[in-house]
């Protein structure tokens, strides 16, 4: 299969959002699940409720594959698109997640955009 660019939406809220999970490898399945990798380059937010002018936004990277979680956080002005993955690109391998929350259940909504790469069956 080709590799493939999707995107995922939403809302952010002050409750822990999953953005995606990387799916579990597993050949024996029916249909197989092949190894796949997510390459990260652009998560934005919007902020767009004028009464919060500022709201804090928290990104997570959990790694499954040891118990380690990378966290950063970022000021979402009210009205500005804000790219939080502007430092880099970022690999999720299988079982990876990535989470989003906010301080305050404002207007703030997300889009990330990844490539997909599935390893050959």
């Amino acid at each position: 299969m080709a590799d493939v660019f999707k995107n995922f939406t939403g809302a952010v809220t002050t409750a822990n959002t999953t953005i995606f999970t990387v799916p579990q490898a597993n050949v024996a399945a029916t249909p197989p699940v092949p190894a796949t990798t997510y390459v990260a380059k652009t998560l934005y937010t919007v902020h767009d409720l004028i009464t919060h002018t500022k709201t804090l936004v928290t990104v997570y990277h959990v790694d499954s594959s040891a118990t380690n979680t990378i966290s950063f956080q970022a000021e979402v002005t009210a009205g500005v698109a804000l790219n939080l993955l502007q430092n880099g690109i970022y690999v999720f391998e299988s079982g990876d997640q990535l989470i989003i929350k906010a301080n305050n259940n404002g207007q703030v909504n997300f889009s990330c955009s990844l490539l997909e790469i599935k390893g050959q069956q």
